[in-house]
């Protein structure tokens, strides 16, 4: 018999798959790139920046709040001290026994005296009506007193946005002055503020009553009260406020 010599056996290569190369595949590390460094530090740094600026403001407004705060301007204007420089007289309107503290060195005088109207409705005071014009000695005021003669058609509204409260009379009632350019004259007249519900709901509004009252029920005395100024624009606070003195010391005796 002849022996068969068996054929060498060849090992057989294996099926390479996905999973088994990626499982026999080093893992390479990459080299880090350096420009990805440049940008990561300079995003940082733009944050922190940010983040710095921030506390800064923060820091800055707490100290605003902690120390002191400034004094909000006014609204109401005082009633101005009579200047030393300026010497101040008593005058007695005697038609309306009214009494009225005016610069010594300005006049007053009464104009326009006429009957008072009898028709029916109207007011009867008994004496005639006059108005009296106010003039101080450099011509630059003219303030006109203007008393109401029989009807008037006054009626409540709301301050002017330039109204400046000159007087408190008592709580939530002033004398106020603002300018009617229809007329080019400022005016001085009674105001009040009140609470008002309508269906925006219940809000506090100030009204005027375009004039100005003295004494009362059957004493009192209505009057318009209308300044013109014709001085230079650098003086017209100094008037403006010797005006303001004039129309709060007008009063029934």
């Amino acid at each position: 018999m002849v022996e068969e010599t068996p054929e060498p056996q060849i090992a057989q290569k294996p099926v390479e798959t996905a999973e088994t190369v990626a499982e026999i595949q080093p893992v390479v590390e990459k080299p880090a790139k350096p420009w990805l460094k440049i940008v990561l530090f300079s995003i940082l740094g733009i944050v922190l920046a940010a983040g710095l600026v921030f506390a800064g403001y923060k820091f800055g407004q707490k100290q605003a709040q902690s120390g002191p705060k400034p004094t909000p301007t006014p609204v109401a204007v005082a009633t101005p001290t009579p200047q030393p420089s300026v010497d101040w007289k008593t005058h007695i309107i005697d038609l309306y026994n009214l009494e009225i503290t005016l610069p010594s060195a300005w006049t007053i005088q009464e104009v326009n005296r006429r009957p008072e109207p009898t028709g029916a409705g109207e007011p009867v005071t008994g004496h005639d009506c006059a108005d009296y014009t106010i003039t101080s000695n450099e011509g630059f005021i003219t303030l006109r007193l203007l008393p109401v003669c029989g009807y008037s058609d006054a009626g409540p509204s709301s301050w002017p946005a330039d109204s400046v409260i000159v007087k408190e009379l008592e709580k939530n009632n002033f004398i106020i002055r603002f300018f009617d350019p229809k007329k080019s004259v400022y005016k001085y007249v009674h105001g009040g503020q009140a609470l008002v519900s309508d269906e925006t709901g219940t809000h506090e509004e100030n009204y005027q009553s375009g004039i100005m009252s003295f004494g009362k029920e059957q004493s009192i005395v209505i009057m318009f009260v209308e300044l013109s100024y014709l001085g230079p624009d650098l003086e017209k606070e100094k008037y403006l406020q010797i005006t303001d003195e004039i129309a709060t010391s007008i009063k029934k005796i």
